[in-house]
């Protein structure tokens, strides 16, 4: 008779072995298991490496061919740099992109800031954002900051954020103008440079950045400016139907020599009021501290015109290693203003009161400056825009009372008065009852 105990043994016997075999698996995973995160550091290590080698090479391959070409800048003809403008500007309006594989990293200290000023400008923001993606030169972050804006600019802008995390959006909870808003983005600005596009102007080649940073940063200069274009929105797609703001290539100016930059070339012929924000960068730190000068009554007046010649004039008052190349790194677009403020007038007329008295009182009473506001104010009297009403009115006859103060006032200018303000006379130069 067959013992069915004995089958049972080698079945309990070979459970026991597995279970033995199982804990003492388990004990070397216990100890050993740190081992098993070797590969996986290594291989996370190896790609930070590889990431790093990456953009060293570029930046690098970058450094050598800007850096060469600083010391022998390109001469192109005119002719070759509007063929190759022409062909950077289709880019962006078409929405194509130079770099479809690229790749966008946020930096901690970005070399270059960009500051847009938005405000209803649905229709093009995108191409003014992607003729700065289209860049060579990726080291920036792009600041923008909407002035209450009442179309969809600020959803298109979070759209494209979504793919680019060195554009950075804040909000105005009421509309301050553009004085305020361009000056909030600068402060909020952590590049070592700063430059200012305008919401529907675009960057025409791809070595904006890339030549400008370098010849800054390797002169040691507070402004670098450079030549644009000026071209109706209907043009865009010819532009050389737009007109050329050329410049003087310089050497360094100090601070007495800058205040002769003030005038581009239109066309060949001297254009005295070019004082603009766009067509230039600058360092970071002396746009703040101008910043800081201005009065907070002009930033409360939401001053919406003239705020680049207010900027700029206390700029080259404070600057002391400026100069200019003659490349062409802007294009300023007329769009046709489908809407406009009823109140346009007023505030243009009040804005540009606001320039001429800081003008006035940052004056250093040079000849120059003493032309230059007379110029302004004389401007402003000849305007036919002007729908002055009673608050206007008296701030223009305390600006004009500066003027009769500081005693150099032109005869033109002095007639004018007398028309707008029948209360003025010879013999009592400060005869105004504001």
């Amino acid at each position: 008779m067959i013992k069915l105990k004995l089958l049972s043994k080698p079945k309990y016997y070979k459970r026991k072995v597995r279970k033995k075999k199982k804990n003492k698996l388990l004990k070397y995973i216990k100890y050993f298991r740190f081992l098993f995160l070797i590969p996986i550091t290594l291989i996370i290590i190896k790609l930070v490496l590889i990431k790093k080698n990456t953009n060293n090479n570029i930046n690098n391959s970058m450094y050598n061919i800007i850096n060469n070409g600083i010391n022998n800048l390109p001469n192109l003809t005119l002719e070759e740099e509007y063929k190759n403008i022409q062909e950077y500007i289709e880019l962006s309006l078409n929405g194509t992109v130079l770099y479809p594989n690229k790749v966008f990293h946020k930096s901690i200290n970005p070399k270059i800031s960009i500051v847009i000023a938005l405000y209803n400008a649905e229709p093009f923001i995108q191409n003014a954002i992607l003729s700065i993606q289209n860049q060579n030169f990726d080291d920036i972050e792009i600041i923008i900051i909407d002035d209450f804006s009442s179309d969809n600019s600020v959803n298109k802008v979070e759209e494209i954020m979504k793919n680019d995390p060195r554009i950075f959006l804040y909000k105005n909870e009421e509309n301050l103008g553009t004085l305020y808003t361009k000056t909030k983005g600068i402060m909020l600005s952590k590049g070592k440079y700063v430059m200012i596009l305008d919401q529907d102007d675009v960057f025409p080649q791809k070595d904006v950045l890339s030549t400008l940073y370098y010849e800054i940063e390797k002169e040691n200069l507070e402004i670098l400016s450079f030549a644009f274009i000026v071209i109706q929105e209907r043009d865009i797609h010819s532009i050389k139907n737009g007109i050329l703001y050329s410049v003087n290539e310089t050497e360094i100016l100090s601070q007495s020599e800058i205040i002769k930059t003030m005038t581009r070339y239109k066309e060949g012929k001297p254009e005295m009021d070019c004082n603009y924000l766009w067509d230039k960068i600058y360092q970071t730190n002396l746009f703040k501290r101008i910043i800081e000068q201005i009065d907070n009554k002009f930033m409360e007046t939401k001053m919406n015109s003239f705020e680049d010649f207010l900027l700029y004039f206390l700029l080259s008052r404070n600057a002391n290693r400026y100069k200019q190349i003659k490349r062409i790194f802007y294009i300023q677009i007329h769009r046709i203003k489908k809407y406009r403020n009823p109140n346009r007038e007023n505030i243009y007329c009040l804005s540009s009161l606001n320039y001429i008295e800081i003008m006035l009182l940052n004056t250093n009473n040079s000849i120059y400056d003493k032309r230059f506001a007379s110029y302004e104010l004389k401007r402003w009297f000849l305007s036919n825009n002007c729908k002055y009403n009673e608050f206007i009115k008296n701030r223009a006859k305390l600006v004009c009372k500066m003027f009769l103060e500081n005693s150099f006032i032109e005869n033109d200018v002095k007639n004018n008065i007398k028309i707008l303000f029948p209360e003025y006379n010879n013999e009592s130069r400060l005869n105004f009852n504001v």
